[in-house]
């Protein structure tokens, strides 16, 4: 519990994306967009939706009604997937999941904690190591998988054309879909 060293004259500055932390411990909240300064309020006058129309810059439904996906069908299979780093430690170890059309998979973690190799070796930019299987379920051919290790970043984008979108982060995902250029093709 850090409250208690307020009270010795300290100045503390959290900064996190975890608006409970934020709301939780802190006086004041600051929020910035795209590097600039939005404003601040006083946490006693915030709520999650207040903060995040802030980061925003809209008002957000925080309880978002999902339909679950009707006859969902793999698209992507990644299994025993692991990766080592560049000081040979393991990044990834042993990871597997399915993810299926229609459907959102979140992958959540600190920073730092490998979803950035996670992402990159499905997308052929990170080697995996001996043993793992990533493979992708074309519309229409789902019976024939194809294996991605191995493959370049292109031939991994040609064979997805559109089923796949990989999240970097929600900025990107952003000027994707408001610019119709996704991978680099125009249309």
């Amino acid at each position: 519990n850090i409250c208690p060293v307020v009270y010795i004259t300290l100045t503390i500055i959290i900064i996190t994306h975890k608006l409970h932390e934020v709301l939780s411990i802190s006086d004041r909240v600051a929020i910035l967009r795209r590097g600039e300064y939005v404003g601040d309020v006083a946490t006693k006058d915030a709520d999650e939706a207040l903060l995040t129309e802030m980061m925003v810059g809209k008002k957000v439904e925080l309880d978002i009604d999902r339909p679950l996906p009707v006859n969902p069908v793999r698209r992507l299979s990644v299994h025993h997937l692991s990766v080592t780093g560049p000081e040979g430690g393991k990044v990834l170890d042993d990871i597997s999941f399915d993810a299926y059309g229609g459907e959102i998979l979140g992958i959540a973690g600190i920073s730092g904690n490998g979803q950035k190799e996670l992402l990159e070796a499905i997308a052929g930019l990170q080697s995996a190591d001996g043993g793992a299987q990533i493979q992708f379920f074309a519309p229409g051919t789902e019976d024939k998988p194809t294996s991605l290790i191995g493959k370049s970043p292109k031939d991994i984008r040609d064979a997805w054309s559109f089923s796949v979108i990989l999240g970097f982060s929600a900025s990107y995902i952003d000027a994707c879909h408001n610019d119709n250029r996704l991978f680099g093709r125009s249309g």
